[in-house]
């Protein structure tokens, strides 16, 4: 798919079309993680009852969390950590400099303050 050119939801807003420059129009499903399936009338009322406690129970944190969640990668969750470790090892050594620092010496961060 090079350029989409249009995107509109079908009807009943289950479905969302796109037309492209290559002349295809793909179908994608609004909601990606519902299943296709024909449901039956218990299976609609316990998702309609599952969907009534989420709404309900939005704020709780358990819930929050769940609801937030994004599963990453492991090599994308390895290099998170890492640059994660990296700013904090760098905001720690700041802080060392300042505290150890003479009162008139100016750390490296001031420094480059005061020039911009």
């Amino acid at each position: 798919m090079q350029k989409v050119f249009n995107v509109c939801y079908s009807g009943d807003g289950h479905y969302i079309f796109s037309g492209s420059d290559e002349g295809n129009i793909r179908i994608w499903k609004a909601f990606a993680s519902e299943s296709t399936k024909i449901k039956d009338k218990r299976e609609i009322a316990k998702l309609n009852y599952l969907n009534g406690l989420k709404k309900k129970y939005k704020d709780m944190p358990e819930i929050r969390r769940i609801a937030n969640h994004i599963h990453l990668p492991k090599e994308l969750m390895h290099t998170k950590t890492i640059r994660d470790t990296m700013i904090l090892s760098e905001k720690k050594k700041e802080l060392n400099r300042k505290k150890h620092a003479k009162k008139e010496r100016k750390t490296k961060k001031e420094k480059e303050e005061n020039e911009e």
